[in-house]
């Protein structure tokens, strides 16, 4: 199941009551999974492990942030210590660098607990769920009668500036996969 990243209680009352609790749930689930495809890391609080490899430098970039609990360990399970960790950008700096081509096992805690997912991503994520909700297909137009009525291209899937805006903030640059 979806962590969702806002409650079906704020997005009912951004939308009123017409709506049945699935329809909020299903909407809200989209939308999270929307932002977590688009940021590239998991937002709700969760424990990853990944094998990096030292590249002589001093820095490894973790591919998500922020980032807490952080152990390394070597290839024979032992931990490493000396390292300095950037919770907020997800970077390990090893002073004296890390041994080329040595694979490292990482193991951290990233995301944010549900209760602190940042306002902005939360606000996002609402607003994407409501454009779910009243989309009305694949139309652009509709004309009824004399009412004709054109519908802005975010109301039909795409994304609003705020998207835009909170997804660039928070997404990581490069391929993570």
């Amino acid at each position: 199941m979806t962590n969702l990243l806002a409650e079906i209680a704020e997005l009912r009352l951004l939308t009123g009551d017409q709506l049945k609790n699935e329809q909020l749930q299903l909407a809200l689930e989209r939308a999270s999974n929307e932002m977590v495809a688009a940021i590239g890391f998991p937002i709700v609080e969760t424990v990853c492990t990944h094998t990096v490899y030292g590249e002589g430098g001093k820095i490894i970039r973790l591919p998500a942030r922020p980032i807490t609990e952080v152990v390394v360990t070597t290839k024979k399970g032992e931990s490493l210590t000396g390292i300095t960790v950037d919770e907020r950008l997800g970077l390990l700096t090893k002073t004296e660098g890390w041994p080329n081509g040595q694979p490292f096992t990482v193991s951290y805690k990233t995301g944010w607990p549900l209760n602190q997912i940042p306002g902005d991503i939360k606000s996002a994520v609402l607003e994407q769920a409501q454009i779910l909700l009243s989309s009305n297909g694949a139309y652009q137009q509709e004309t009824i009668g004399p009412k004709s009525v054109t519908y802005s291209q975010a109301a039909l899937g795409g994304r609003t500036q705020n998207w835009v805006n909170v997804v660039d903030r928070y997404r990581l640059a490069g391929d993570w996969s």
